[in-house]
């Protein structure tokens, strides 16, 4: 067996990427084992959905973190104690600021609290993520912890890899040993496999969990045992588990390309928060978002008392690219849950459109659709 010694600053050479089996709790774990029993192979082992499209890393494949039957449990039980790892880290200053240091490494993390996390913020964060094991070998950029400070390192995880998964799929904490998980970053180089290979490895079957554009609100689980299919909804341990939801959430018909752009002369308010509606036909569409608080934005109530506002109103009537703009200025906007969504108002026609939602900078959904007279679209839960 190789095994790979990291410390410091050092991290594995340009290419090389570390095989970590499940039973294994790896090279300076952060935390002892959290994990809740040793998951059976089985259904765990199955291989889960996947879709092309692109780790660009030796041929690994990236998946949405919403892909129902990616992760897999068992009903009614937690793979992972939080509560444990949650006492480990705040009785543990040192290894507390790596843990977040390591996370806010990502810039892909996202939680109620915003796209950064404090290690007084580690209780909530935790009780955010949902237990859940692995389906496939995945990919991910691993932390020990050595010397006051985070080690990464490239690693693909064995399937049955118990692991605390976010509000958008993503692995953000692994069981066996407390380590914070990132998305991994591409290899430079020729990708070289190290470490321990288990049987059915294979590299062509290895995936990258890609952030789901949306808050997730319900994950469909695999029962490791029977193969079944199961519902835990997302920051619960299985006590809430209940049935699978009867399929994957819908998502908006696809805009036909190119996208719409905002005409030159609009100027549109940006911050923290921004939610952009751009449509090309004749027809009335309206743009309404709901903030933490539960105060609706749209032409009928045009601020919220979070210091939300619609700066760009429009009603159509002719043939061009009109747009709606809610933002919340720079520092303003109430960390929590928002959702947007659209209603076509009037105008007697089907309408297409494309909605667009940014977050301290980052572009969290961009999608487009099509809305029969009357109807709305659905809900677009999103957090900051």
């Amino acid at each position: 067996m190789l095994i790979l010694v990291l410390s410091g600053n050092e991290e594995a050479a340009a290419g090389e990427i570390f095989l970590e089996p499940a039973a294994s709790t790896g090279q300076d774990p952060f935390t002892a084992d959290v994990s809740q029993g040793t998951p059976g192979i089985g259904a765990a082992a199955t291989p889960a959905p996947t879709a092309p499209g692109g780790a660009g890393t030796g041929g690994i494949q990236s998946t949405s973190g919403s892909t129902p039957g990616l992760y897999g449990g068992t009903q009614d039980n937690s793979s992972c104690n939080r509560n444990q790892l949650i006492d480990f880290l705040g009785q543990n200053a040192d290894k507390a600021r790596a843990w977040v240091d390591a996370l806010n490494s990502d810039p892909s993390l996202r939680w109620s609290g915003g796209n950064r996390l404090t290690p007084d913020q580690i209780q909530t964060y935790i009780n955010e993520l949902t237990p859940a094991i692995l389906r496939g070998d995945t990919r991910v950029r691993n932390h020990g912890f050595s010397g006051g400070r985070p080690t990464p390192i490239e690693q693909i995880l064995q399937a049955s890899t118990a692991v605390l998964i976010d509000q958008f799929g993503v692995p953000r904490a692994r069981c066996a040993c407390g380590n914070p998980l990132a998305l991994p970053r591409p290899a430079s180089e020729g990708v070289t496999y190290r470490g321990p290979r288990w049987p059915g490895f294979s590299p062509t079957t290895v995936v990258v969990v890609q952030p789901s554009p949306t808050i997730i609100i319900d994950f469909t689980f695999v029962n490791i045992v029977d193969g079944t299919r199961f519902g835990r909804p997302a920051g619960t341990d299985g006590g809430s588990d209940g049935p699978a939801p009867e399929g994957p959430t819908p998502t908006p018909t696809a805009m036909p390309t190119p996208s719409l752009s905002i005409p030159p002369d609009v100027i549109l308010g940006e911050g923290d928060v921004q939610v952009t509606l751009l449509w090309g036909g004749t027809a009335d569409l309206d743009l309404h978002v709901r903030d933490p608080n539960n105060e609706e934005i749209y032409f009928g109530q045009r601020t919220s008392s979070s210091g939300g506002s619609i700066d760009h109103d429009d009603t159509a009537g002719t043939a061009a690219t009109h747009v709606e703009n809610v933002f919340w200025p720079a520092g303003a906007a109430p960390s929590g849950n928002y959702e947007a969504w659209v209603v076509n108002y009037g105008g007697g026609v089907t309408e297409s459109f494309e909605l667009r939602i940014t977050v301290g900078g980052q572009v969290v959904y961009s999608q487009g659709g099509s809305l029969d007279p009357g109807a709305q679209s659905e809900h677009i839960p999103f957090s900051r």
